[in-house]
């Protein structure tokens, strides 16, 4: 069974990084490139942080 990421839930997938995308826009807009963090970037998102490598 394949298990990549994005194989179980393809469209979920998708939203979240379209998501992560537009937030991490936003907040590079506001904050600059050298005031961004990943748990800022998910809150806007609205996804959980913890699972990056």
């Amino acid at each position: 069974m394949d298990v990549s990421p994005g194989t179980l839930r393809p469209g979920r997938t998708a939203r979240v990084r379209e998501a992560v995308l537009e937030a991490t826009r936003d907040a590079r807009g506001e904050h600059g490139f050298h005031g961004l963090g990943m748990d800022q970037i998910a809150d806007r998102a609205g996804v959980f942080a913890g699972n990056r490598g």
